[in-house]
C-alpha cells in the first residue's frame, strides 16, 4: 500500500504547496488477494532471478474470489532501478529495505517474491475498482481482466537473456564506499544478515517472455508448460475479442518498451486475432532530449554488462535505421519509444518526474548556472523539461502504422510525481472529479496539484478506456482522435526560446537576462528595421543557454529562436530598432521549483 495515495481533504492546500496529508485506508476496503505462481524451472530453466532463485509472479483472476474468467489480460511489471556495475549490484544486495539513501532498488529487487499472496486493492491498475479511495473514482477500464503482477528481481530494466551466472565476490564490497548516481553510501550488512552472493545472472527478458508463453499455452495457474493430469489447465486467449494487455512502471515501463514487440510476438504466433497493446508508465522522456544528443553508448555499456548486445536483444526494426555495427542508438529506449515499437501502446507521464527527469534537469541546471543564479538555473531547467516532454508527446509513436494506435496522458503536476499507475489515488483520479470529493466544486475541474493551468476534464482511466476502444473496439465507444492523446494541461512555455514573427516584426522572450544581471520574463520586442542578424555566431551561448541583452552594444542574444517553421541556433541581432512593447521583472527564482523534491522511499520498491 503506497503512503500518498489517500489524501484528506484539510490535505488539500497542503498538496498545492507540495505537502502530502495522508490517512490510512479504509478498513473495509475490499481485499484482491492474488495468489504466488513460481514459474516451473524444468519448463523455464532460465526465468530467473540474479541471484538464481526461480522467478514468481502474482495472479487474480476477473471472477468471483479471484477465480480465472474469460480471456483478458493484463501483466504488469514492476520496476526498481537497475543496477550497472559490480558495485552497484552489491550496493543493491546488500541494502536491506530501500531506505532513504536516494539510490533506487534494494535486495528484494534481486531474489524472488517470497509472500504466497499479495493484495491488489489500492494498487491502481492492479485494482479492479478503486473503492478504497473514492466514492466516484470512475472505473478501471481493465476490471473484467485477469491480471498478473510480475515482481522485478533481474535489476537489468528487463532486458538480460542470461542462461548461465557470471562468478561474483560481493562480500568484497562491504564497508567500502560507493558512488552511484551522483549518491555516496557505505555498503554495510550489520550481523552478516545478508548472505554472500558469488554468482549473479540477467534473465528480465526470459522472465517477462515465460509469464506472456504461459497464458498463450494455458498453464499460468500452475506455472508450467508442460503440466500433468492434475495441474490446472486455463482456456488462451485465441479469439478477436481476446486481449492481451502488458504494462510496467518506471523500469517496468522500461521494460514494456524494450519487449513490446517481441512479446507481440508470443501473443500472435499463438493466436493471431489476439488483440496486444502495451501500457508504459514513467519511462517517457521524448521531446526533452534531442536526438543528436542521445547516442546510446552508456546504455550500451550496460547492455555489455548484462550480456545483452546480440541481435536477437535488440529492437529490430531500429537496427534497420541504426546498424549495431556502427550505432548504439538502439540500446536507448527513448530512440525506441519515439519511433520503433509497432505495437499499439499507450504513454503515461508526468511532465516533470523527479526519478526519469531529475538528471536532465540538474545537467540542463549546470550549464546555466554559469549566467544565472542557481535557483534560476534550476526553475528554467525543470520549466523547459515540463514544456518538451509535454510537445514531445506529438513525437510519440512513429513505429506504428495507425496514428489512432498511439495514446498518451501526460499531465503537468506541480509535484515531481514519479508512476501514475502503481496506486489509486493517481491512477483513478481526475480533476473534476478530485475536485468534486475534495473541494466540494465539481465545476473547479481543477487538481491542486496540476497549479492553475487550464485543464481537460479527461483523467487516466477514461483515456485508457477510449485509446483500448480505438486499438480493440471493445469498452468505450470513444471516437475523437483527441480522446485517448491528453496533455492534461496546456503547455508550459519553453523559457530558453524565442519566436519571431515576420508580419509584425515582432520577437517575443519568455525569458531574458540583461547585461546588469537583471532578469525580465515575457518580453516583447519589436525589431523594425531588423538590424544585423548572424545565425551559428560562436559569440552567442548554445543549447543550454538563456537569452541575453548587452545593454553597451544593443545586441540581442538568442540560442535558439524560431521563425515561422524553421529553427536557427545561436542567433545574434543588432541595430537602432529595437522597440520593447511589453515585460514583466523576474525576481529569482523565476518559476517555482518542483515542492516535492525528496526521493519517496516508496519508489525504491517499483
Amino acid at each position: 500500500m503506497n503512503r500518498d495515495r489517500l489524501i484528506t481533504k484539510a490535505g488539500v492546500a497542503g498538496l498545492a504547496a507540495g505537502v502530502l496529508v495522508v490517512w490510512a485506508p479504509d478498513a473495509c476496503a475490499a481485499q484482491q488477494t492474488a495468489v504466488r505462481v513460481e514459474i516451473n524451472a524444468t519448463d523455464y530453466p532460465n526465468a530467473k532471478c540474479n541471484d538464481g532463485t526461480q522467478a514468481a509472479y502474482y495472479l487474480r483472476g476477473a471472477g468471483i474470489e479471484g477465480a480465472i474468467s474469460g480471456n483478458k489480460w493484463l501483466i504488469f511489471l514492476h520496476g526498481g532501478g537497475s543496477c550497472e556495475s559490480d558495485e552497484s549490484c552489491a550496493e543493491r544486495w546488500y541494502d536491506p529495505d530501500g531506505g532513504s539513501d536516494g539510490i533506487i532498488g534494494y535486495h528484494g529487487n534481486m531474489t524472488t517474491s517470497t509472500g504466497a499472496t499479495k493484495n491488489f486493492s489500492g494498487e491502481g491498475i492492479l485494482d479492479s475498482d478503486g473503492a478504497d479511495a473514492w466514492t466516484d473514482p470512475g472505473s478501471n477500464p481493465f476490471a473484467g481482466f485477469n491480471r498478473i503482477m510480475v515482481p522485478y528481481c533481474s535489476s537489468d530494466k528487463w532486458s538480460g537473456r542470461n542462461t548461465t551466472a557470471r562468478q561474483v565476490d560481493y562480500a568484497a564490497y562491504v564497508g567500502t564506499q560507493v558512488t552511484i548516481g551522483g549518491e555516496t553510501v557505505t555498503i554495510r550488512n550489520p550481523n552478516n544478515q545478508t548472505p554472500a552472493l558469488t554468482s549473479i545472472r540477467f534473465s528480465g527478458r526470459w522472465i517477462a517472455e515465460a509469464v506472456v508463453d504461459l497464458v498463450m499455452n494455458g498453464g499460468i495457474q500452475s506455472g508450467k508448460k508442460t503440466r500433468g493430469a492434475t495441474d490446472a489447465v486455463t482456456e488462451a486467449p485465441s479469439a478477436a475479442e481476446d486481449e492481451v494487455v502488458i504494462s510496467g512502471s518506471s523500469a517496468g515501463g522500461g521494460g514494456v518498451i524494450r519487449n513490446l514487440d517481441q512479446l507481440a510476438g508470443i501473443v500472435h504466433g499463438a493466436a493471431a486475432s489476439v488483440k496486444v497493446f502495451g501500457v508504459i508508465d514513467a519511462s517517457n522522456a521524448v521531446g526533452a532530449v534531442t536526438d543528436a544528443d542521445i547516442t546510446g553508448d552508456t546504455d550500451h555499456a550496460a547492455a555489455v554488462f548484462y550480456g545483452a548486445t546480440s541481435p536477437e536483444e535488440v529492437d529490430t526494426s531500429c537496427q534497420l535505421a541504426n546498424p549495431l555495427d556502427t550505432s548504439h542508438r538502439c540500446f536507448n529506449s527513448l530512440v525506441v519509444l519515439k519511433s520503433f515499437i509497432e505495437t499499439p501502446h499507450f504513454v503515461v507521464q508526468t511532465a516533470f518526474d523527479g526519478v526519469i527527469h531529475g538528471g536532465l534537469k540538474q545537467s540542463i541546471a549546470d550549464r546555466l548556472s554559469a549566467t544565472v543564479p542557481a535557483d534560476l538555473a534550476a526553475a528554467l531547467a525543470e520549466q523547459y523539461i515540463r514544456n518538451q516532454v509535454s510537445l514531445g508527446a506529438r513525437e510519440l509513436g512513429g513505429g506504428v502504422a495507425n496514428p489512432q494506435h498511439v495514446g498518451w496522458f501526460i499531465p503537468n503536476y506541480t509535484t515531481d510525481k514519479h508512476q501514475l499507475m502503481v496506486d489509486d489515488l493517481w491512477f483513478f483520479n481526475t480533476p473534476r472529479v478530485f475536485s468534486q470529493e475534495h473541494m466540494g466544486n465539481p465545476d473547479l475541474g481543477n487538481d491542486p496539484r496540476l497549479g492553475t493551468d487550464t485543464l481537460s476534464t479527461m483523467g487516466q482511466p477514461r483515456a485508457l478506456a477510449c485509446f483500448r476502444f480505438k486499438v480493440t473496439g471493445q469498452g468505450s465507444g470513444c471516437v475523437d482522435a483527441g480522446d485517448a492523446k491528453v496533455v492534461n494541461t496546456t503547455y508550459p512555455t519553453n523559457p530558453l526560446s524565442a519566436h519571431y514573427d515576420t508580419a509584425t516584426s515582432t520577437l517575443t522572450l519568455p525569458f531574458v537576462r540583461l547585461s546588469n544581471n537583471t532578469y525580465f520574463k515575457n518580453v516583447s520586442v519589436v525589431l523594425n528595421p531588423l538590424g544585423s542578424v548572424v545565425v551559428g555566431d560562436p559569440a552567442v551561448g548554445a543549447f543550454p543557454a538563456v537569452n541575453e541583452y548587452s545593454m553597451g552594444t544593443n545586441v540581442l542574444k538568442l540560442p535558439s529562436v524560431t521563425v515561422g517553421d524553421r529553427i536557427y541556433q545561436q542567433v545574434s541581432v543588432s541595430g537602432p530598432g529595437l522597440r520593447v512593447l511589453g515585460y514583466e521583472e523576474v525576481t529569482p527564482p523565476v518559476v517555482a521549483a518542483s515542492p516535492v523534491q525528496a526521493r519517496q522511499p516508496a519508489l525504491r520498491r517499483r
